[in-house]
């Protein structure tokens, strides 16, 4: 009974091990909103060829979670999600892939449709 008991502790570690080695997280750097309030967007775009579990989570220059999306994204589609930010506002993108960095590419745009502005930083 002993063995048995150790034996599917170990089991249990090794599962617990290779899961966590499956999961990876990319990020942005911050972009701001310098003069004028703005609508930023973070993109997760799935590079395999099978479908992926994605999570995007937009944080404030202070660290609050703005907004969260997940799904299981198909192969060479997009999760997506977006916040509005004040005037003197930053944020940067986290996104969370069940699987490797290879396989997910991000990005955190910003639009400020009044000054006619648009810009993008890359998640590494």
């Amino acid at each position: 009974m002993i063995r048995y008991g150790i034996g599917l502790m170990f089991l249990g570690l090794v599962l617990c091990i290779t899961s966590a080695a499956d999961a990876a997280t990319i990020a942005t750097g911050p972009i701001g909103s310098p003069g004028d309030s703005g609508q930023v967007r973070c993109r997760a775009v799935n590079i395999s060829s099978k479908p992926q579990v994605v999570a995007v989570m937009i944080y404030n220059q202070l660290g609050t979670l703005l907004t969260i999306a997940s799904s299981t994204v198909p192969p060479a589609s997009t999760e997506l999600g977006s916040a509005t930010l004040s005037a003197g506002q930053s944020a940067y993108c986290v996104i969370d892939i069940k699987g490797g960095k290879s396989i997910v590419r991000g990005e955190l745009c910003i639009e400020q449709l009044s000054i006619g502005r648009h810009y993008c930083v890359s998640a590494r």
